[in-house]
């Protein structure tokens, strides 16, 4: 799987799935925010894989996430270039952030 379609797929299933990311899970997206956060300052091949490495370092310690990401990346149709969009980083810090602020409502903006 190329970087882009692990971003993008990863912030699919934050955003469609927000309900797989609780308990343990939801305090390792905390961490994986703090990281996309530092990231901004990279330029941005640098950035979508430093991201890439923490999905997957996310993945490694979330099996039920790692499944889900594995049978999207298993879909053709959504393997087409169409699909994986500019700004992946973007959407999914974005996505990180909606998911997050969910779960903990008076969280403070960063």
């Amino acid at each position: 799987m190329k970087s882009e379609q692990v971003i993008t797929f990863f912030s699919e299933i934050i955003t469609h799935k927000p309900e797989m990311f609780q308990g343990e899970v939801l305090k390792d997206l905390t961490r994986l925010e703090t990281l996309l956060n530092d990231s901004e300052k990279e330029p941005e091949p640098e950035r979508i894989e430093s991201v890439t490495e923490a999905i997957i370092e996310f993945c490694d310690v979330n099996p039920d996430i790692y499944s889900y990401l594995t049978e999207m990346a298993s879909e053709p149709k959504l393997n087409t270039p169409e699909t994986l969009g500019e700004n992946q980083v973007q959407v999914l810090t974005e996505s990180v952030k909606k998911v997050l602020d969910l779960h903990f409502l008076n969280r403070p903006n960063l």
